[in-house]
């Protein structure tokens, strides 16, 4: 499965030879899995989503649920993430503006200082 889950398999003895397999799954950390190939009834490709103690493929409403959520859908954290990361980047650009601007402020007083025109760059 794409991502991967994160789990513990161990079997608990059931009496006269059997045994129970016990996978207890951590919470995901994206909101989906994709099989990655067939698995008993799970075909390759096919995206799951775990309900209760069920795994079962997933339908449009919960695709609408996990993508569009308010606060909790898939692309709400995506536009939080990149929205952060827009952000930063345009106080980067800012803070390189406002450096560019001090650096011509002062290669023109230098230049003034000596008697001589800026150059074109710093004008």
């Amino acid at each position: 499965m794409a991502p991967a889950p994160d789990f513990l398999y161990y079997e608990i003895d059931a009496g006269q030879g059997r045994a129970i397999g016990v996978v207890p799954v951590e919470a995901p950390r994206q909101p989906f899995y994709i099989v990655g190939r067939d698995v008993g009834r799970l075909r390759e490709g096919q995206i799951t989503i775990r309900q209760g103690s069920v795994t079962r493929g997933i339908t449009l409403e919960d695709l609408t649920r996990l993508y569009l959520t308010v606060g909790y859908g898939w692309a709400d954290q995506i536009l939080q993430k990149y929205g952060a990361a827009a952000r930063l980047a345009s106080a980067q650009n800012d803070r390189l503006r406002i450096l560019q601007d001090e650096q011509r402020k002062i290669v023109q007083q230098m230049y003034g200082m000596a008697g001589l025109p800026p150059p074109d760059y710093a004008r």
